[in-house]
């Protein structure tokens, strides 16, 4: 599941190779412009991703890597000198599903994390998927829950699921990885392999690490809910 990670870390050490000789010669030319530190920084990033990988860690190595990237890419934003990607570069594609009905810093936490990994593609769970799954509908529509994801910086794109089959909107995006939260019912292993045999690509398929309160114990929508009921509901 790493070697795509792997080819990243392997397309970057490349490319800091090269760079750090036409640097040498920009110092060389221009005394005031040292580039000692962000090399180093790059480096060190990429050895980072290195030992992720050995560990099996291959999201942590993508960001890893992805830090050292926009370390090299800062250099053309600077006009100092274009960074030599040999082939058309493209971001990872990261699909990240949910149904996003209260919008809460948890879930800022997963799509800036799908950012650092690539570029976020989101799926909205259909209002008559909410009500199947969860039993009641949203408060929330589906469109307008559409309207708040788009408005997410760390969003690139978001749209409305399939309502009679999730992988739709997987073979739709075809992504690089897909990032599910820490209580999505899925085995990371079965739905690449699903995917596999259903498309013929299989991703890298990771999970968000955990949840964390976000104020006052406060996990989830379930929990934003309770703690409404609590502090309102007597009151309407």
């Amino acid at each position: 599941m790493c070697k795509r990670a792997e080819k990243y870390v392997e397309v970057t050490e490349r490319v800091l190779d090269e760079v750090k000789e036409r640097l040498k010669e920009i110092s060389n030319s221009n005394q005031g412009l040292n580039f000692d530190k962000l090399i180093d920084a790059a480096q060190r990033y990429l050895r980072d991703a290195r030992y992720f990988i050995d560990k099996k860690d291959c999201a942590t190595a993508l960001i890893a890597s992805s830090y050292a990237e926009g370390l090299l890419d800062s250099l053309r934003y600077l006009d100092i000198l274009e960074v030599p990607w040999k082939v058309p570069y493209e971001k990872k594609r990261v699909f990240v599903a949910g149904t996003f009905e209260i919008v809460h810093p948890g879930h800022l936490r997963l799509l800036e994390y799908a950012s650092k990994l690539g570029d976020v593609y989101v799926v909205i769970a259909r209002d008559s998927n909410v009500e199947k799954i969860k039993g009641r509908k949203p408060l929330i529509s589906e469109n307008e829950r559409l309207k708040v994801i788009k408005a997410i910086r760390y969003v690139k794109e978001a749209f409305l699921g399939d309502q009679k089959d999730f992988l739709e909107s997987v073979r739709k995006i075809r992504p690089d990885i897909i990032l599910l939260g820490p209580d999505q019912k899925f085995n990371e292993e079965e739905l690449a392999e699903t995917i596999y045999r259903r498309f013929g690509f299989k991703p890298m398929v990771i999970r968000f690490p955990r949840k964390e309160p976000f104020n006052d114990k406060m996990y989830g929508v379930r929990d934003i809910y309770r703690k409404v009921c609590e502090r309102i509901c007597e009151k309407l």
